[in-house]
């Protein structure tokens, strides 16, 4: 709660210093002209790049996660019957949702090469966490 991230993929594709070689991102469609002021995607020029970063890429990175949930069942002793010692069977799962308003990918996530504490919260296209369901069955003789 109450983090901010920079979101570099989102200036990267908006913005990337102004240049027309790179804008890839749809937000560019409506970028700004001198008949086109109404905006807050960055112009563009063929003649110079203006790498101006603003606080326009900087967004609440606040969220809620379900990051590890495991449910199961241990068997009775009266139902297994002396054939086995125990059994349990179980579910287990990571990474299950995300709920955010952050445009990017995952808030959390860091991509910024070194991984030191004053490159936390800059998104350069991380990864994102991968959603992972595990069934067991433990039977004990």
């Amino acid at each position: 709660q109450g983090n901010k991230v920079w979101n570099q993929t989102s200036w990267l594709t908006i913005a990337a210093g102004g240049d027309v070689n790179y804008p890839v991102g749809i937000q560019t469609l409506d970028h700004w002209t001198p008949t086109h002021t109404n905006t807050t995607i960055p112009g563009f020029s063929t003649t110079n790049a203006t790498i101006a970063q603003s606080s326009q890429f900087l967004e609440d990175g606040s969220f809620i996660r379900l990051s590890n949930v495991t449910l199961g069942y241990t068997f009775p002793k009266s139902i297994l019957q002396n054939k086995l010692s125990d059994a349990r069977i179980y579910l287990s799962a990571q990474n299950m949702f995300l709920i955010t308003k952050y445009s990017g990918i995952d808030p959390e996530i860091t991509s910024t090469p070194g991984y030191t504490d004053i490159s936390q919260g800059i998104d350069n296209g991380a990864y994102p966490a991968t959603k992972t369901i595990t069934v067991g069955l433990k039977i004990g003789f």
